[in-house]
């Protein structure tokens, strides 16, 4: 490997930003940037509280089938599909994720693993910084110590090791 690419690899955000030629104004983009990410992550677990809501209702004898159905096809989600069944998790874990609101990543695929890890690990992986708004559905598998399912055309391209202390 060239010296080139090694010390690319050794890129910090300290090490770059002091090359920045407008850094004020770049900091004011990474801020409203991070606000946005945090502000759709809130708008995800509103969403899916909705849905949990929604389910608890039906639950109780509040609405019945046809409500779900209706309320399903006015925003255009099926009541039998996994996303649905994804977004009530998420939502049971309201409560949980807005604690961790600037710390969690947005994807909802992402959110619903998180829902399936026990609590106290959830939390020593955030605590240990390894999870965060860039944790992706496969580094959080394996994070959680949970099989990750590979393609035969994935398996060489996105291999990841981490190392870590708990």
């Amino acid at each position: 490997m060239s010296n080139l690419v090694q010390a690319s690899k050794k890129k910090t955000v300290s090490s770059v930003s002091l090359k920045c030629s407008n850094k004020s104004f770049v900091d004011s983009l990474i801020v409203r940037y991070s606000t946005q990410v945090k502000s759709a992550v809130e708008h995800t677990i509103e969403m899916c509280k909705t849905v949990a809501e929604l389910h608890d209702a039906q639950k109780n004898g509040t609405i019945n089938d046809h409500d779900v159905d209706y309320f399903c096809m006015s925003v255009k989600l099926r009541k039998n599909s996994s996303q649905y069944r994804k977004f009530i998790c998420i939502g049971y874990s309201y409560d949980m994720f807005k604690k961790y609101i600037d710390r969690v990543p947005q994807a909802i695929s992402v959110l619903y693993e998180i829902t399936t890890i026990d609590s106290d690990k959830f939390v020593q992986l955030i605590d240990n910084n390894l999870i965060d708004q860039s944790t992706t559905l496969h580094k959080l598998k394996i994070l959680a110590g949970k099989p990750v399912n590979y393609t035969s055309s994935s398996q060489d391209k996105h291999a990841l090791t981490i190392d870590f202390e708990l």
